[in-house]
């Protein structure tokens, strides 16, 4: 992959680590990403009428990934309230770009790899599922719905990755498909907490939209330039640095909420360093 796309991708991870160290200061994460969602899809709004309705040829591609993204914050919610967050994410999060490469290796014979790039791209997922040891094994082994969940979580990822890739790729525009893609995902899940929380809907909304307000601006930012890295090299190799953020979701912690360092942190970092380096060779 050229530098470029590697640095706006990193940058990309760099957001996508913020907005989810907001979620994890946060006490109603269900809140936070359905006002996080409905909020992407106004922020999308204003280009829907700009670029028009999606042609046929990409509605399918909306529909499905506003499914698949339905599923991933049900399937993301589950896991955080069954597992440890530190175990949780980083299997979410480290497992889906290691399904992307298995798949594209298996079934996208036109998409090309190098031996580096597929040796830099394991070696960066592996360093990201170091961190499910950070807790210990007991604490691993005391998570096992939890991770079941993650595990649910890292398909959908890997999933809905691969459906709006495939669908930007269509567009040609990253900023159109974005426009189409956050409509579907933002109003169904609004509408079902509208529906789940029913009475309490207005005191949540009053706690937490600024944290909505904040994270859509810097999720929108983020999944931008992640699909326009897409349209310019393999979407398994762009997943694999985007899922940086994880690395980047650490330091945060370390230097803002003042957690701790810890051997199996500093061993993810140094690998994932690794992988990063491989990739370029």
């Amino acid at each position: 992959m050229q530098t470029d796309i590697v640095l706006v991708v990193l940058f990309a991870a760099i957001l996508h680590a913020s907005w989810n160290a907001m979620m994890k200061v946060q006490g109603d994460r269900f809140m936070v990403i359905t006002l996080m969602a409905f909020f992407m899809s106004m922020i999308g709004l204003p280009f829907i009428f700009y670029f028009g309705l999606p042609t046929p040829q990409l509605w399918p591609y909306v529909i499905a990934s506003g499914v698949i993204h339905f599923i991933y914050k049900l399937m993301l919610i589950n896991a955080y309230q069954h597992g440890d967050f530190g175990q949780v994410y980083p299997i979410a999060r480290g497992g889906a770009p290691l399904l992307l490469l298995l798949a594209s290796l298996l079934f996208l014979a036109d998409v090309k790899f190098t031996n580096w790039e597929i040796i830099g791209s394991v070696t960066l997922t592996s360093g990201l599922l170091l961190l499910i040891f950070n807790r210990g094994f007991k604490s691993l082994l005391a998570n096992g719905k939890g991770i079941l969940f993650a595990i649910i979580t890292a398909m959908a990822i890997a999933s809905y990755t691969y459906v709006d890739s495939i669908g930007t790729r269509i567009s040609g525009n990253a900023l159109q498909y974005m426009a189409y893609f956050t409509f579907a995902d933002g109003v169904p899940i609004f509408m079902y907490m509208l529906i789940k929380r029913k009475g309490s809907v207005i005191p949540a909304i009053k706690l937490n939209y600024k944290n909505g307000l904040i994270t859509a601006g810097l999720s929108f930012l983020s999944y931008f330039l992640f699909l326009w890295a897409t349209t310019h090299a393999p979407i398994a190799l762009i997943a694999s640095v985007r899922e940086t953020s994880v690395i980047f979701a650490v330091l945060i912690g370390i230097i803002f909420l003042k957690e701790k360092l810890g051997i199996w942190k500093i061993l993810a970092a140094i690998t994932v360093l690794a992988g990063l380096v491989i990739m370029r060779i």
